[in-house]
């Protein structure tokens, strides 16, 4: 009968539900539990990528070494600061990063549209960093180090670090390049608030469940770190194509459409 094969196939799903349960870890769980609330969990995490920097997008920019945020000035739209964090939904702290090719990027305000610059960065050892209109200046090109643990260091095509003066905790104090050197005040987190963020999660759940009923072993950390890779090497459309998905009821693993990125 109609009903009994729907029952059926309903209590097979639930048996692979609680097998795949079964083998998770209890920081798997609760990882999984926060993406079963995402819509809550992302915009207060800012939906931040597992290395930083997950591919062109709109990031908020915060100083390793005060926790503070790159402001644009709206006294004067071209002054780079640092500012407490208003949000996610402020534009002036909010910028847009944009492949320029050959490992470079440009980095727009979301407020004006201005590009990070410095215009003479050699004129001295330290050279303060400016807002100019968007355009091809080879002073508008940075290069994005991954550094691990989440944080990067931002390189100016001259080669010298964006840089907090002293690693102040000031509110307004302005941003400069310096020669590159270990200091946490050249050291920043990219937080992501473009809304991929809640597609990096859907794709991590993915995984950890169809590793869990093909009966492998997998962390959520795991899962986040093949994710991150995968990025990294393959651009994001070939992700969502070649990770695994299992099919609900069904004994098979399937390709995840790359629709899932949309």
């Amino acid at each position: 009968m109609r009903g009994t094969s729907f029952k059926r196939g309903f209590a097979r799903q639930e048996e692979f539900t609680m097998a795949a349960s079964a083998r998770f870890s209890l920081a798997t769980r609760v990882a999984l539990a926060l993406i079963g609330i995402s819509p809550l969990a992302i915009p207060m995490a800012h939906a931040q990528s597992p290395t930083g920097y997950s591919g062109p997008g709109r990031y908020q920019i915060q100083s390793s070494a005060s926790g503070k945020v790159l402001d644009v000035d709206l006294r004067d739209g071209r002054t780079l600061r640092q500012w407490d964090a208003s949000g996610t939904g402020v534009p002036n702290q909010q910028w847009d990063i944009e492949e320029a090719g050959a490992g470079f990027v440009r980095i727009k305000s979301a407020q004006t549209g201005m590009n990070l610059d410095v215009p003479q960065p050699n004129i001295h050892e330290a050279v303060p960093v400016t807002l100019s209109p968007a355009g091809s200046a080879q002073t508008q090109l940075w290069r994005i180090e991954d550094l691990g643990q989440g944080r990067v260091k931002i390189i100016s095509r001259a080669g010298k670090a964006l840089d907090l003066p002293d690693g102040s905790h000031s509110n307004g104090k302005h941003f400069q390049i310096f020669p590159a050197n270990g200091g946490d005040n050249q050291k920043f987190v990219l937080l992501r608030v473009d809304g991929r963020g809640a597609r990096l999660l859907a794709i991590i759940a993915e995984i950890l469940i169809s590793a869990a009923m093909t009966g492998i072993a997998m962390t959520a950390a795991t899962a986040i770190s093949a994710v991150a890779t995968m990025n990294s090497a393959a651009g994001a459309n070939r992700i969502w194509s070649t990770a695994p998905r299992m099919t609900w009821g069904e004994p098979g693993v399937r390709p995840m459409p790359a629709s899932a990125c949309a």
